[in-house]
């Protein structure tokens, strides 16, 4: 018999099982994660975050957390404020073509906070429950301003403004497609669906938080910290401190789940790095379950109106997707990207399987709230594409493998809760020879008690 780990015909094919390697350790509990790791001589940090979701910050009163035992320092933006900003990667255009708007975003927030958990300071100290205490001896005069709580809501108008930059909190107002086309095959179409859908914000609750262990010696950085790619997350970091490459060395253990969270440089390791390099000692901080949910990068918080056109026969005409996708106060280094080309994607495949018109148009505009954004969630936007067409099948009464053009043998019952939409066509009549909802491409063939779903 063959080694199944030895290379042989068909091993790497769909379906083929895959020896897993990293399990053992894992499972005997031997794990490297950031927090399992210490240096000779660290210090430990803790943030300030705002408790307020906007807000103008009027001042940060340190004066009584550095007098705390084991504090050795209390760093403000004012102290960070040589760094450059963290950054995204992505241009997207306006629909005019003019470039997307980009404001600007520091470690440490000086002049006003735009989400809860925006962080404020960074205490170091000889502990991490001194660090913590201190954390809290801080005292922020924060005049709070109104606040809402969803993308589409943050583009209405009078909505309060994040940035003087940013004129009616769009980052973005992306199109794709051929709207007159698209305009015109939904006025020649017999039936449309329209279907409003919210695929709301989750947030990553990783095994291990996010961590970070410092230290900087002959003039170069070394940080260990959960991340999906060294060489990104090193570049971020060295362009942030405004130093070459080669002058940051980035270090990844176990990751402790990540689902693209962790995929980019937080304030917090600007913070470490700075404290390394001025304190002489390695810091490190590992954050707590209530500082993650308020500071990770959250995903999806898309409002989306997903509209299709079909003709009598059931065709695809067009798919057109309109709606607003939440980018965040400040704009991660992919933030909305997964999210629109996945959506661009989607309707394009979508019309092409019938061997239609294959127009689509998406209209994204992206808003920055009080959170944040991260788009990993390719699967989830198939259904902007899908799911229309199953409210269009149950409404014109024809199965899904008849709508796609696949082989079918059965049709579903009549619809029980979902009628035709207003002003549509009446549903076409079976193909195939049948003279009811029970027949099938072959005549005659009664619908069983139970019929088929989507396979």
């Amino acid at each position: 018999m063959r080694n199944p780990n030895e290379p042989g015909p068909g091993r790497y094919g769909v379906g083929q099982p895959v020896q897993r390697t990293e399990d053992p350790v894992l499972l005997r509990g031997e794990g490297r994660y950031t927090d399992d790791l210490n240096e000779p001589g660290q210090a430990y940090a803790w943030m300030v975050r705002s408790s307020h979701a906007h807000g103008i910050l009027r001042s940060i009163e340190t004066e009584r957390a550095k007098a705390m035992p084991g504090v050795l320092a209390v760093y403000t933006g004012e102290d960070l404020k040589a760094y450059g900003p963290h950054k995204c990667a992505l241009d997207f255009k306006n629909r005019d073509g003019s470039p997307m708007r980009r404001p600007v975003r520091k470690s440490l927030m000086s002049d006003k906070v735009r989400f809860v958990g925006d962080p404020v300071a960074c205490v170091i100290a000889e502990t991490a429950l001194q660090a913590k205490d201190a954390a809290e001896a801080v005292e922020l005069d924060i005049e709070a301003l109104p606040a809402v709580s969803r993308a589409s809501e943050a583009a209405k108008p009078g909505a309060p403004q994040l940035y003087d930059d940013v004129p009616g909190n769009v980052i973005v107002d992306f199109l794709f497609g051929e709207p007159e086309k698209v305009r015109q095959a939904f006025k020649d179409a017999a039936h449309i669906t329209r279907l409003s859908l919210r695929n709301t914000r989750v947030v990553v609750a990783a095994m291990e938080p996010r961590a970070g262990l410092c230290t900087y010696k002959d003039g170069r950085w070394t940080l260990i910290a959960p991340g999906q790619g060294v060489f990104g997350m090193k570049n971020q970091l060295a362009d942030i401190l405004g130093v070459p490459q080669d002058k940051v060395r980035m270090r990844t253990w176990h990751v402790g789940g990540s689902f693209g969270m962790k995929g980019s440089i937080y304030p917090e390791y600007v913070c470490l790095a700075h404290a390394a390099r001025a304190l002489g000692r390695p810091v490190k901080w590992t954050d707590e379950r209530s500082g993650s949910f308020v500071s990770d990068q959250h995903g999806r918080d898309h409002e989306m109106t997903a509209a299709l056109a079909l003709s009598k026969e059931g065709d695809f005409l067009a798919l057109k997707i309109e709606g607003h996708g939440n980018v965040n106060t400040w704009k991660g280094m992919v933030a909305y990207g997964d999210f629109m080309r996945t959506l661009v994607q989607t309707a394009r495949a979508g019309l092409a399987k019938k061997q239609t018109t294959e127009q689509a148009l998406a209209e994204l505009k992206k808003n920055p709230k009080f959170a944040v954004f991260l788009g990993t969630e390719r699967l989830k936007d198939l259904e902007y594409g899908d799911t229309p067409e199953h409210r269009a099948l149950i409404n014109l009464n024809v199965a899904y493998q008849e709508l796609r053009g696949e082989p079918v043998t059965t049709y579903f019952g009549p619809p029980q809760s979902i009628g035709p939409e207003k002003g549509s066509a009446p549903p076409p009549a079976p193909r195939g020879g049948g003279a009811g909802a029970g027949a099938g491409r072959g005549g005659g063939a009664p619908a069983p008690a139970n019929p088929p779903g989507r396979q």
